[in-house]
C-alpha cells in the first residue's frame, strides 16, 4: 500500500512542493516504490494506490484552516493529484482519501478484509504525516503494518528517521526493501 504518491506532494512543480520543498531522495523513493509493486504483481500480491482528494465537498472548516487560505492540493481530475513516476496497472486498486489516514471514512478496511490481508506492506509521503497516521490506525484495526524506509519519504530528515523510529517500537515492524524482495522471491 502506498500512500500519496502524488504529483503536488513528490514533484517540483507540485504545489505543496513549492510550499514546503521536494521531499529527500523523491527520484529513489519512486523508484523503490516501482520495484516492490512489480514484485508484488509477480508473486499475486495486490498493490493498493492511497489517494488523497481535496474539494469543497469534503476540505471542513477546520480542514481548510490548517492551510491558512491557501488553496487546499490534490483537487481531483487535476495534474496534482495524479500518480508520481509510478506506473500503475490495470489490476491495482485505488483508494481515495480526505484526511491523513487511508483508514478514516474510506473503503479501505472494508476492501483488506474482503480480500483476506493480515499484513500491509506500507510507504509513501510524508512518512512523519499521512503514512505513519495510516500505520497507527491500520495497527490499532490489527493489521500486521511493516513500513519499508525505502519507500518513504519526507521533507524533514529528522521527522522522517524519528517517525520510522517511532512505527518500528509502537504500530508494527521497519524491514528494509531488500529482506521484503527476497522474501517475495522465495
Amino acid at each position: 500500500m502506498i500512500v500519496d504518491l502524488q504529483n503536488d506532494f513528490c514533484h517540483p512543480e507540485g504545489d505543496s512542493v513549492r510550499r514546503h520543498g521536494v521531499p529527500v531522495g523523491m527520484e529513489a523513493t519512486a523508484h523503490a516504490i516501482q520495484c516492490l509493486a512489480e514484485a508484488c504483481r509477480k508473486a499475486a500480491i495486490p498493490v493498493l494506490w492511497v489517494v488523497t482528494e481535496h474539494g469543497p465537498w469534503t476540505d471542513s472548516l477546520a480542514w481548510r484552516s490548517r492551510s491558512k487560505g491557501k488553496a487546499p492540493n490534490c483537487h481531483a481530475g487535476t495534474w496534482g493529484a495524479e500518480l508520481y513516476a509510478v506506473t500503475p496497472a490495470p489490476e491495482d486498486r485505488f483508494v481515495t482519501k480526505h484526511r491523513y489516514s487511508a483508514f478514516y471514512q474510506t473503503s479501505l478496511e472494508l476492501i483488506l478484509r474482503a480480500q483476506g490481508v493480515q499484513t500491509l506492506l506500507v510507504g509513501g509521503v510524508l512518512t512523519q504525516v499521512c503514512v505513519e497516521t495510516t500505520v497507527r490506525d491500520g495497527f490499532m484495526r490489527d493489521f500486521d503494518m511493516v513500513t519499508v524506509p525505502e519507500l518513504c519519504a519526507s521533507t524533514d530528515p529528522d521527522a522522517h528517521a524519528m517517525s520510522l523510529r517511532n512505527m518500528g517500537r509502537y504500530f508494527g515492524r521497519v524491514r528494509v526493501l531488500a529482506d521484503v524482495l527476497a522474501d517475495l522471491e522465495a
